[in-house]
C-alpha cells in the first residue's frame, strides 16, 4: 500500500461496510490518534460510553480545558492516555465527570465530579472566558450541552461539534 495522508485534529473517515441485506452501510468515525502517526485509529463507542477523544498537541501558550464525561470509570475511554497528556502538557486541564459513578469510584475519589455537564461546572472551569468550544459525543449529550453554550453567548463560529453516529445539524433542533 501507500502511506496514509496526514490528518488534522477533528478529521474523520467514512467506513463503508456490506450490510446483511446486501446493501452498504456507511459510518463516520473520528480519527482519535495524534496527527503525524503513520496509522489511523478510530474510536468506536461502547454501548455505555458517552464521550471520547483526546486533545491535539496544543501550543504552550494556549490553555486547554478538556471535560470528559462517562457513566463511570468502567467505560471511561482513553483514561490512561488523557492522564499521560495532562502530565505532559502544563497547559492542559483535564476534568473527568461521571454521571453514574460506581461505589468504588466514589470511595477512591476517581473522577473529578458527578452529574451531567451543567452551567455550574462550566462556570467553575471556564468562568467568563470566551474560548472556542469543541464538543464530541452522542446526540443526546450534544442536545444537552448546545443550549448551555448558547445561553453563555457562545458564537456559532466558536462552537464546533461532532456527533457519535449519523451527522445532523444540531442547531436545527433549536
Amino acid at each position: 500500500g501507500t502511506e496514509l495522508a496526514l490528518h488534522k485534529p477533528g478529521q474523520y473517515i467514512t467506513v463503508k461496510l456490506p450490510s446483511p441485506d446486501g446493501g452498504t452501510t456507511m459510518r463516520n468515525y473520528s480519527l482519535s490518534n495524534m496527527p503525524g502517526e503513520p496509522w489511523f485509529r478510530i474510536s468506536v463507542k461502547r454501548e455505555a460510553a458517552t464521550e471520547a477523544g483526546a486533545p491535539d498537541e496544543s501550543p504552550a501558550d494556549r490553555h486547554v480545558t478538556f471535560i470528559q464525561c462517562a457513566l463511570n470509570g468502567r467505560v471511561q475511554p482513553f483514561a490512561e492516555e488523557l492522564a499521560a497528556l495532562q502530565k505532559r502538557y502544563d497547559n492542559l486541564h483535564l476534568h473527568v465527570r461521571f454521571s453514574e459513578p460506581t461505589k468504588d469510584h466514589l470511595v477512591s475519589g476517581r473522577g473529578d465530579s458527578q452529574g451531567l455537564i451543567d452551567e455550574a461546572l462550566l462556570d467553575e472551569l471556564v468562568g467568563d472566558a470566551q474560548p472556542a468550544w469543541y464538543v464530541c459525543g452522542p446526540t443526546p449529550m450534544l442536545r444537552h450541552v448546545y443550549p448551555l453554550l448558547k445561553a453563555r453567548g457562545v458564537a456559532d463560529e466558536d462552537l464546533h461539534y461532532e456527533f457519535f453516529g449519523p451527522a445532523e445539524a444540531l442547531a436545527q433542533a433549536y
